[in-house]
């Protein structure tokens, strides 16, 4: 590159705010070398302001300085410690400048630091409050309006962060940079033909682009291009910082396309020129698991699974070790799979329905049924989807869920009279005592609610469903009482327990969307009448 670090004293003193407006407008006209200097002169002009910092840093990146672009990130660190972007963009540079184990430990802080209690996603509100308030100084910042949408997308806020990112194109359209993020954007929400065309709109103006030809590859594989992805893989699979995902691409399109021992072969060179990442070993697993070697699966899923421990990968744990745990009880093995199952429960609560209903899969292999039914119970009441469909499944394919709905029937009278009945075959009826309970009422509720769902028995459905609202009144409670309200035929009941479901607002944006989109739909309609 042609820009060179300028001397401090080479141009007159200007204010900070002034001189990065000046860099904006320089970038805004794809003249990123002056670009640059401004920059620098804004931080020299105000050695504590972030924003100096972010678009310095952002901008040495984007020249393929990360070096230079580190240590920017590494002050903005000190000056905003509670910065989730500004953390991120540091791990981003030192990804960028090879130093993988360092970017690795800035990125576990920051999951720690910044994560959400039972919910997906990072907290980045803080990083939007800074980016909004700077953007009222700078509302044609092209860098500010990129690291916005990075905000709203680790948030995952995905429709904010594609605005963000359209609006940073349309303010330095010569500037790949938010069309490669708007792209990754689309491909985390599985759009892949819009990820596709705007990873193009990056392309051309940064052909060579090894992050943005490796998101491309990503993109044409899941839009099932699988022969256009093979070719832009291979373009990467000698550029070292993009080398090994490369070549795990290049096996996932080889296996696509049928070509099962080119595949092998790429993921056996990516593990020998990287043999600490776990990418390769556990996509050589999924290779070996569709073409049926599940004894080698295991051993593949089992090192990749002990690689990504070693190197503190826990948001790479609970795939692996779920695939670990499929592959060994396709192979027949069982008690090992229960091993690594209950190693799961320990690392991974949150995924405790997943685990116990492989649980059960395995106890079931042991023709251990009783066992198996506790676990598939504990799974249907720790699900933290809204209708825990897997789990209803597997009970069904067992021929339990009569057995099931007794149980909770059970449970649910004990819960409420501190007597609980279940029948106990040739001997009758037994009486057991319990506590009386509003907690076991709800949870005995829940999973009868589930049932009589499955089974398709809608009225009795929607009496439970108004007893779990009556006692707990989750908005996830008013939605589904909503849904068995609308297969039940009562619209306008529906409708306003989806009014209810929005209103307690703790629902995921797509739930309260579709809640809001349902009581559009609704609205006016008699009762009686066929839905919409």
């Amino acid at each position: 590159m042609s820009w060179q670090v300028p001397q401090k004293t080479a141009e007159p003193r200007m204010a900070s705010l002034e001189r990065i407006r000046q860099g904006d407008k320089s970038l805004r006209e794809g003249r990123l070398d002056q670009a640059l200097t401004h920059y620098f002169y804004a931080k020299e002009a105000d050695p504590g302001s972030l924003m100096a910092h972010w678009c310095l840093g952002v901008t040495l990146s984007a020249q393929r300085r990360a070096s230079l672009a580190i240590k920017e990130y590494r002050e903005a660190t000190r000056i905003a410690e509670d910065d989730l972007i500004t953390a991120l963009l540091l791990q981003g540079a030192l990804q960028e400048n090879e130093e993988p184990g360092a970017a690795q430990q800035v990125y576990l802080d920051s999951v720690r630091r910044f994560s959400l209690k039972g919910k997906p996603g990072l907290d980045a509100s803080g990083s939007i409050q800074r980016l909004q308030e700077a953007l009222q100084k700078l509302p044609e910042s092209p860098i500010l309006t990129l690291l916005l949408g990075d905000a709203y997308q680790v948030s995952l806020r995905f429709e904010d962060a594609g605005r963000a990112y359209r609006r940073a194109s349309a303010l330095a359209p010569s500037w790949p940079k938010p069309q490669i993020n708007l792209g990754l954007s689309y491909l985390a929400q599985g759009k892949a033909s819009q990820a596709v065309e705007a990873l193009d709109n990056a392309l051309k103006f940064e052909p060579a682009n090894p992050r943005a030809l490796l998101a491309l590859g990503d993109a044409q594989l899941q839009a099932g291009n699988n022969a256009g992805a093979l070719k832009v893989y291979n373009k990467l699979t000698n550029i070292d910082s993009v080398a090994v995902p490369a070549a795990t691409g290049v096996a996932r399109a080889s296996m696509a396309l049928g070509q099962a021992s080119v595949a092998v072969s790429s993921l056996k060179s990516a593990r020998q020129r990287a043999p600490r990442d776990p990418a390769p070993a556990a996509a050589l697993g999924d290779i070996q698991m569709k073409t049926g070697n599940y004894a080698e699966a295991t051993e593949s899923y089992a090192s990749a699974l002990k690689l990504s421990e070693e190197g503190g990968l826990f948001s790479a744990r609970s795939s692996l070790q779920r695939a670990l745990a499929e592959a060994q009880l396709a192979a027949k093995r069982p008690g090992d799979a229960q091993q690594t199952l209950q190693k799961a429960l320990v690392a991974d609560p949150e995924n405790e329905a997943l685990w116990r209903r492989l649980l059960a899969k395995s106890l079931i292999e042991q023709n251990d049924r009783p066992n198996a039914e506790q676990e598939l119970k504990r799974a249907l009441l720790n699900e933290r989807v809204l209708y825990p469909k897997d789990t209803l499944e597997l009970i069904a394919a067992e021929g339990w869920t009569e057995k099931f709905i007794a149980s909770f029937r059970a449970d649910l009278q004990g819960a409420r009279t501190g007597v609980r009945s279940t029948s106990a075959g040739q001997a009758g009826v037994v009486i057991s005592s319990m506590p009386i309970s509003k907690e076991g009422e709800i949870v005995a509720l829940s999973g009868l609610a589930h049932l009589l769902r499955f089974t398709s028995s809608v009225r009795e459905e929607v009496s439970m469903r108004r007893e779990l609202v009556r006692l707990r009144g989750s908005g996830a409670d008013y939605f589904l009482l909503a849904q068995a309200q609308e297969r039940l035929g009562e619209y306008p009941d529906a409708r306003a327990s989806y009014g209810q479901a929005v209103r307690k607002g703790d629902l995921p944006r797509a739930i309260q969307d579709l809640s809001l989109d349902r009581v559009r739909k609704l609205a006016n309609l008699p009762r009686g009448q066929d839905g919409p």
